[in-house]
């Protein structure tokens, strides 16, 4: 039995609608959790900064198998953290494998720094546009003409605002992004490390995959 001649083009088109579905529910998705976020004001708590990067690196990887992750974490890093951090994490790594040309390459560390503690995600992925980085960052103003291409940054950057820390954007020498959350320590007398300030990134973060 011969296909039918319009199989290709039928199969072509169910693939392109599942992929617009797709693209549809995580726009409908990362709006609203900005919405949750601009409604919201939560408190920042003590958090696992270690333990929920490694948590977030490893839905990464089994969402994308085919990424190179490069990771360097240092051990019991606590900063001051809201639980949407998980997701801004999830944004960064996302934006860096969908804009990635050939196999994604994404290089993450986290220092403790004297001061505050520093978690950089680097891709080698085309340059975030300088509008795009002026409107996130209050430098330009919002209209008809000046706006993000997409969600994804405005959740890193309303996470980062609701945890008291700061987003910063730069190159890397090889041309590709260079994203850095910076987190301020908890105060040692206010701010005492709940028990279960690990558990509390697995349980209460975006699901892994």
């Amino acid at each position: 039995m011969r296909p039918h001649p319009s199989g290709g083009r039928v199969a072509n088109n169910v693939e392109r609608i599942a992929e617009a579905a797709a693209a549809l529910t995580d726009t409908v998705d990362n709006q609203q959790t900005i919405l949750g976020m601009m409604l919201g004001d939560p408190d920042p708590t003590p958090t696992d900064l270690t333990c929920l990067v490694r948590h977030r690196i490893e839905a990464a990887r089994t969402r994308r198998p085919d990424a190179v992750i490069d990771a360097t974490l240092d051990d019991g890093v606590v900063g001051l953290a809201t639980e949407s951090v998980d997701r801004a994490v999830d944004q960064l790594l996302g934006n860096a494998f969908d804009h990635a040309d050939g196999t994604p390459r994404v290089t993450v560390s986290l220092e403790a720094g004297d001061d505050e503690a520093r978690l950089c995600v680097r891709d080698g992925a085309p340059e975030i546009p300088a509008f795009e980085v002026e409107v996130l960052t209050g430098r330009r103003s919002i209209d008809h003409l000046n706006h993000t291409a997409g969600l994804g940054l405005w959740i890193v950057q309303w996470a980062m605002k609701h945890s008291g820390g700061e987003v910063t954007f730069d190159r890397t020498d090889d041309g590709g992004n260079e994203v850095t959350l910076t987190f301020q320590y908890p105060d040692a007398e206010r701010d005492a490390v709940p028990d279960d300030a690990t558990e509390r990134v697995g349980s209460n973060g975006a699901d892994d995959d």
